[in-house]
Formats: structure tokens, C-alpha cells, sequence
């Protein structure tokens, strides 16, 4: 029906890794040998000297000579090991796809109904990411408009100020070099989590979603102001959004333990524009916004009090006063590819 599909796939940039623990300074010791001098043979009784270089010849017997002279030996030195540029690539990537071959008579049935006027439609979920400015308190609006038969949410959220930079996982504790291989028992995700410790997002700060400042945020939708809300009311908007509310077999990630790991690390506010529960994709439940773009815009009063000290442990500290982090909003709509007779594809956003 669709003719030739193809699939791309565009890999992250090298900000999305991690850092081992730093092994201090490391140095190769390299040798290196000069040219040896020039040795020489020389008798005891008189005769001519046996250069070593120019190969003369021995004149007395090899009792009766003295070597002269030892060369120069090699030399060690010291020079600092270079260090590698970030990156990361995948090999041995496979795909496989299952296709079901139907007998003729199938697909003559389908092209007759496509004749008809009938329209074969594929739905699937899109989504569109909208940046703004970042200021020292977080205070700000961000807006986009959008076009789309089925706008299903919405979600803001702030991004780390230099999240390309890499660095160890946020972890409260990191094991020390002298741990070698498997580090410190101590220092698993999972011993990190059971003793509460205060930061357990256990991946690159490029993926953390931060609050840290934020009193409270309010959606517009056209002129539409919707009520203002707490960060712990953000904190529960989500979790009924995504039904992980009343789930009692999934749950959130173990490394968010309370509102404090979701406000440092996983923060959120969501705007739900269609039926709670529905996950059929087949349900276009979501604002109508084909006809005339909607507006949206995320308002957010922040300069709550952040501590500004700096950590001893580095890794403890995710937001830091001042720090201006992107604001960053991503909306979620349902398209759809209307198939008609000849292979005629018509996409819908």
C-alpha cells in the first residue's frame, strides 16, 4: 500500500555520556636511545686500534686488547598521556520486521475498495519541542502555536545550563578510583536509593528536568488562563496524567523518591487537553486545532530560594542560584496518514 519506506535514525551528540572517575595524573615513560660513541679496540702491545665504527682490522690477539670507551646509553623520560575526544558509536545493529504475505485475491479486494473512495488511515503519536529564553530566576513565558486535528498534552520543563558538558552520573556517591573495576557496594544505584540519598538520578545531567526555583507555573490556552500551580500540585498533575497514580504494578522510577528528586531532577508541569485513561490510538480525544492554530503559553513565576553554595561533592549540586536554565516545552498530538487508490499518501499532523 505504501510503497517504499524509509527509516532513519539520528544518533544524540557525544553530551549525553558520562565520566568514569578521573585516575589522577597519569604519565608513559617513553625511552629513548641516542647514538652509542665511538668504542674502540685498542692493543696492549702497541698495535693499530679496532674502531668499531669503521670496522678496522684486529692486529693482536684478543688478550691483548682493551676496549676504550662505552657509548652513550638510552635515556627514559616522562610525558603526560593525551586525553581522548568525547564520542561513542554503535556497531552490530540489526532490524527485523514482520511481514505477512497475503494471498492474491486479498490484495485485489483491497486496491477494489480503495477504488471506491475508501481511505486506509494510520494513525501514530508526534511530537514537537518549542525552546525559550532562560533567566536567572526562571521567571518568564514561553509560547508556540501549533496546527494539529488532535492536540493530546503538553509538558514544560527546564533544561541544565552547559548540559553538554560531561561529567560523572548525578549520584551522591561515586566510587573512588581505588575501588578499581565494580566500585564501592555503597555506591550502587540501588544501596543509594535504599539509604536515601539526596541525588539518585544515576544519568548524565544532559537529561535532567529541573524545578529548582520555581513558585508556581500557570497554562494559557487562547485566552483561556487556567489556575496556577505548586510544584508539589505540578508533581501530582503528572502522575494522574500518565496513570501512575493508581499504578500499583509500575510506579515511578526508583531514583525519584519524593517531591524533592522530582523538583531537582524530574520536573514537569503538563497540560492534558484529552481523555484521561483512553490509550487507544484510534481515539482522537484532543484539542481541534485544524482549522485555526492555537496558541499556547507556559507562565512561570519562579525565585524561590536556591542554595548558592558550592558542594564539595560536585555531583550534589544540580541547580545552583543564578544559573539560567532553557526553558523547554514538548507537545504531544496524534497524526495520521490517509492512504487512497495508487498509492497516494496524504499526511495529516
Amino acid at each position: 500500500m505504501y510503497g517504499e519506506i524509509q527509516i532513519e535514525i539520528t544518533l544524540a551528540n557525544a553530551g549525553i555520556l558520562m565520566l568514569g572517575v578521573d585516575p589522577g595524573a597519569t604519565t608513559i615513560t617513553q625511552t629513548t636511545v641516542s647514538a652509542p660513541g665511538n668504542a674502540t679496540w685498542s692493543a696492549n702491545t702497541g698495535a693499530p686500534a679496532y674502531n668499531l665504527t669503521n670496522q678496522s682490522l684486529i692486529t693482536a690477539g684478543q688478550s691483548d686488547v682493551n676496549l676504550v670507551g662505552q657509548g652513550t646509553p638510552g635515556t627514559a623520560t616522562s610525558a603526560a598521556t593525551a586525553a581522548e575526544n568525547a564520542g561513542y558509536s554503535l556497531s552490530e545493529i540489526s532490524f527485523s520486521i514482520v511481514r505477512y504475505d497475503m494471498p492474491a485475491s486479498f490484495y485485489e479486494a483491497m486496491r477494489n475498495v480503495l477504488s471506491s473512495g475508501a481511505v486506509y488511515r494510520l494513525y501514530y503519536d508526534n511530537y514537537s519541542i518549542f525552546s525559550g529564553i532562560g533567566s536567572a530566576s526562571k521567571s518568564g513565558t514561553t509560547r508556540f502555536s501549533i496546527t494539529t486535528k488532535s492536540l493530546n498534552y503538553c509538558i514544560g520543563t527546564f533544561q541544565l545550563p552547559n548540559r553538554d558538558t560531561i561529567d560523572a552520573p548525578l549520584n551522591s556517591i561515586i566510587s573512588s578510583k581505588n575501588q578499581l573495576e565494580y566500585g564501592h557496594s555503597a555506591a550502587t544505584f540501588t544501596n543509594q536509593v535504599c539509604a536515601g540519598q539526596p541525588l539518585t538520578f544515576n544519568s548524565s545531567k544532559y537529561f535532567v528536568r529541573n524545578g529548582s526555583g520555581i513558585k508556581q507555573s500557570t497554562w494559557i490556552v487562547g485566552n483561556v488562563r487556567l489556575p496556577p500551580e505548586s510544584v508539589l500540585e505540578s508533581y501530582n498533575s503528572i502522575l494522574k496524567a500518565f496513570g501512575t497514580k493508581n499504578d500499583i504494578n509500575g510506579g515511578m522510577y526508583p531514583g525519584c523518591k519524593n517531591v524533592a528528586d522530582f523538583v531537582q531532577c524530574y520536573f514537569g508541569t503538563i497540560l492534558s487537553l484529552q481523555a484521561v485513561g483512553e490509550n487507544d490510538l484510534y481515539t482522537i480525544s484532543g484539542l481541534d486545532s485544524s482549522q485555526q492554530p492555537v496558541s499556547i503559553a507556559l507562565e512561570v513565576t519562579g525565585g524561590e530560594n536556591v542554595d548558592s553554595a558550592s558542594d564539595a561533592n560536585q555531583n550534589t549540586s544540580v541547580y545552583k542560584k543564578d544559573d539560567l536554565a532553557t526553558p523547554v516545552i514538548i507537545a504531544a498530538y496524534s497524526s495520521h496518514l490517509d492512504v487512497t487508490v495508487g498509492r497516494n499518501v496524504v499526511l495529516y499532523s
